[in-house]
């Protein structure tokens, strides 16, 4: 009997082992029939766009790729009347549609040329598979939501905050956000402009290119580079001044052309400085400096500042002459004048120089009227030493902390690092441009985001935007995303506006920024970072980027500082972590 059974099982083991077999290898077959699919499908996918690339060049067109890509998907297309076009399938289809029509000669397609028509099904095959493409998340997606929570959280997360809504906003841009497209935007440059880099030595060009979609096309290898990806391929030496040893044709180098937009862009209206008229014989703003509102306000007799006596937490109004905290000293809390050595700090903190020096204060006489302690003075000296320094971080991205320099017109004085940071910042007004509605001071006019970026100041306290940095994300000369923070000493920094251009949003950009401007805030031992928040984006900010409401501690300290706030916008605020030992000091804190 025991024979019998164990007969049994082994048979049955047997034929257990040949159906697994036997469905292993019918798993194999159907893997090799999926994969052989799939590789017959990329052959025919890459067949067709050999067809549609040939009948693209015998019309003149231009077939462009990216550094070390050689698909179609990573290629633009380049029509004989300079258009661009991203996808194989329009540029065939804008060539096919003029070509029957007979409108397109010298436009579309060259004289002489003769079209053979792709089949509709080889079109309707290469269609479904762009599709398909588009319908499958990006890697890099899928890395970022496994890594930071639920897809629900990060939904929003690269919409573009602050205290402006994102309705009726610009049409979004399909380019990339470079210095060269700026100038572009800006009529200096011109698309398919010829350049060719120069030897610095002899000043004799060395390689050339043409301008295209803010970047490059180098004529030895028709592919589209950045501005220093060009310079490190025409030279087998270790350049660092792209912008100035690369020359446009008949004319001066880009850095010459960008100092000169810049220019231009101030021409056109961007003065640096806001002094606002209040009609009739009243100085004073007539809404408050804390909460932005109207009503009943108590005016300072030596500032146009104005308050809601609400907003002072004073429960008697004041009698005699009064004045506001921005006019009396930080230590002794009297009013001062300049005449009686009055300074105001880098964080909006007036002192008397008498004061400061019994302080114990280690600032030189120099300094004294600029800096309002020795944490003051650090947290400046930090900045200045990342302005303008740019910090690679993993996947071929940087970061860096810019600021508006005065640039005169005086080519043979050009400070090349300026020059860029200046053109940048126009760059960055442009995604936050892209992003937000125009924030127009309904009482003065004052472009807000404009003066952000640009630290435009102001006699109006609540319109004075001097001190801000920008923080931007850059790829491969690229501008992705940007952020304005202005710090008020160690206590606090303020983040009113953020931005991520259109074809990187929801992709985590502005998580690595975020990162980023963290750490140089812990490392200027900043101990909090405040934003202003529109409802419908509240809970993404807390729930992905660590943001909570204020507290009553904060909700008190922040109304001795000057910063920009909105009307019905609530403020949150996220803690600084204390830096550590082992943290990366890459700022000087001593």
């Amino acid at each position: 009997m025991r024979e019998s059974l164990r007969s049994q099982v082994r048979v049955r083991n047997l034929e257990s082992g040949e159906r697994g077999v036997q469905e292993r290898r019918n798993e194999n077959v159907s893997g090799n029939e999926e994969a052989s699919s799939t590789h017959m499908r990329r052959k025919t996918t890459e067949s067709i766009c050999e067809m549609i690339v040939t009948q693209l060049t015998a019309a003149g067109w231009t077939t462009c790729f990216k550094v070390g890509k050689q698909s179609y998907k990573d290629a633009i297309y380049l029509s004989p009347d300079e258009k661009i076009h991203w996808s194989i399938i329009l540029a065939y289809n804008r060539l096919k549609h003029h070509y029957e029509a007979g409108d397109g000669k010298a436009k579309v397609y060259t004289s002489g040329f003769h079209l053979t028509p792709v089949p509709e099904e080889d079109i309707k095959i290469l269609t479904e598979e762009m599709e398909k493409e588009k319908r499958s998340p990006p890697e890099e997606v899928l890395h970022m939501v496994t890594n930071v929570g639920s897809s629900a959280n990060r939904v929003n997360e690269e919409v573009d905050f602050g205290a402006t809504t994102s309705k009726g906003r610009e049409q979004q841009s399909t380019g990339k956000r470079t210095v060269l497209s700026w100038m572009i935007d800006m009529g200096t440059i011109q698309p398919r402009q010829k350049v060719y880099h120069t030897n610095p030595k002899g000043k004799r060009p060395v390689m050339s290119g043409e301008i295209v979609g803010g970047e490059i096309l180098c004529w030895c290898c028709f592919q589209v580079m950045s501005i220093s990806d060009f310079e490190a391929h025409c030279s087998s030496t270790t350049l660092s001044n792209p912008l100035k040893n690369i020359c446009v044709e008949g004319g001066p180098s880009l850095l010459q052309y960008l100092a000169h937009t810049w220019n231009k862009e101030d021409e056109l209206g961007s003065k640096f400085y806001h002094f606002v008229r209040v009609p009739g014989d009243d100085k004073n703003d007539y809404v408050c400096n804390h909460c932005r509102e109207g009503g009943d306000l108590i005016c300072c007799d030596s500032c146009p500042s104005a308050f809601h006596q609400r907003c002072l937490d004073i429960q008697t109004l004041p009698s005699g002459d009064w004045h506001c905290m921005y006019c009396r000293c930080k230590f002794c809390g009297l009013y001062g004048k300049q005449s009686d050595g009055f300074g105001n700090s880098m964080r909006s903190a007036c002192h008397h120089q008498s004061c400061l020096k019994a302080s114990g204060a280690n600032i030189t006489p120099s300094e004294q009227s600029f800096f309002c302690g020795n944490g003051c003075k650090v947290i400046y000296e930090g900045l200045e030493k990342l302005l303008g320094v740019k910090h690679v971080t993993e996947d071929g991205f940087s970061w860096c902390f810019i600021c508006r320099s005065d640039v005169g017109s005086n080519t043979s004085q050009i400070e090349p690092l300026m020059v860029e940071c200046n053109a940048k910042l126009g760059v960055a007004l442009s995604i936050m441009h892209e992003g937000f509605m125009p924030c127009i001071d309904h009482s003065s006019g004052v472009d807000l985001i404009r003066s952000v970026l640009y630290n435009c100041g102001s006699n109006f306290s609540r319109l004075d935007c001097k001190r801000f940095v920008t923080a931007i994300l850059e790829r491969n000369d690229e501008i992705i995303s940007v952020a304005s923070i202005r710090i008020h000493g160690n206590q606090l920094a303020e983040m009113p506006y953020v931005a991520t251009g259109s074809m990187y949003r929801r992709q985590g950009m502005f998580s690595r920024l975020l990162k980023a401007i963290e750490s140089v805030l812990r490392n200027l031992n900043v101990e909090l970072l405040v934003i202003p928040a529109v409802s419908e984006i509240k809970a993404t900010w807390i729930s992905a980027f660590g943001f909570e409401p204020l507290d009553l501690r904060s909700k008190t300290m922040i109304k001795g500082f000057n910063l920009l706030v909105f009307p019905g916008i609530e403020m949150l605020q996220k803690k600084i972590a204390k830096r550590n030992l082992i943290d990366e000091n890459f700022i000087p804190t001593t």
